[in-house]
């Protein structure tokens, strides 16, 4: 049996903007954890929600990220979300995604229009500042340029690939760059049916895609480890 653990992104305007995606599956859930119980009250009124909503901020992420977990194990649906926006994204929640993704629990999102942000949500990385690049530079001069500069200030890189150029872009960035510091998370045909976030290192990739036919649009988010700085 799967198991998921459900992001869902709540509008930054009003109330009436969010997502008949996001309605439903919060109707769906057991347990919700949210950042503030007062504000979540009011999507609770207006939709009817019967959910058991649950204080989940950074103070208590640590201990709560375990019962999350539980609560996924013993069947329950479990939602995040946060006062407005996406979840994680600076708010609570990567270290119950973080869990999840060790203990091979799906993770799902709802409501995101983004797709580097959404990518971001399902790699389970956590990170201090990110750089999103947009697709990568062709020319291998100025893609290490890219890359280097961005590696200088963020510890996590997104960008947008082809079905075409990600292994090759792949082998081209083990061979530049320290790549056993480096982890990653391949996202492709978000908010389809046929979405997948595959997650290792750039040589573990490299084999998968190498076997495997890659579809679809795709996002890769980079996470730079300390040891790449040493």
């Amino acid at each position: 049996m799967k198991h998921f653990l459900h992001l869902v992104v709540l509008p930054i305007g009003s109330i009436e903007e969010i997502s008949l995606e996001s309605i439903e599956i919060l109707r769906k859930a057991d347990y919700i954890y949210c950042e503030n119980k007062l504000v979540f009250s009011r999507y609770k009124n207006e939709f009817s929600l019967n959910a058991i909503t649950i204080k989940y901020t950074k103070d208590n992420e640590k201990s709560l990220s375990q019962k999350i977990i539980q609560n996924i194990r013993q069947n329950k649906t479990v939602c995040i979300v946060s006062d407005a926006g996406y979840p994680i994204v600076n708010d609570p929640g990567v270290t119950a995604v973080s869990l999840a993704v060790q203990e091979n629990i799906e993770i799902k999102t709802w409501g995101a229009t983004s797709p580097f942000l959404c990518a971001i949500l399902l790699s389970g990385f956590s990170f201090k500042s990110l750089s999103f690049l947009g697709f990568l530079e062709k020319k291998d001069k100025r893609k290490k340029e890219q890359l280097s500069s961005s590696v200088k200030k963020h510890n996590l890189v997104v960008y947008y690939d082809s079905p075409f150029r990600v292994i090759e872009n792949f082998k081209w960035i083990k061979e530049n760059f320290n790549s056993c510091c480096i982890e990653v998370s391949l996202s492709r045909e978000l908010g389809k049916k046929y979405e997948e976030t595959l997650r290792g290192s750039l040589s573990s990739m490299i084999d998968i895609f190498s076997e495997k036919k890659v579809k679809g649009e795709i996002v890769v988010v980079l996470k730079w480890n300390k040891c790449f700085f040493s």
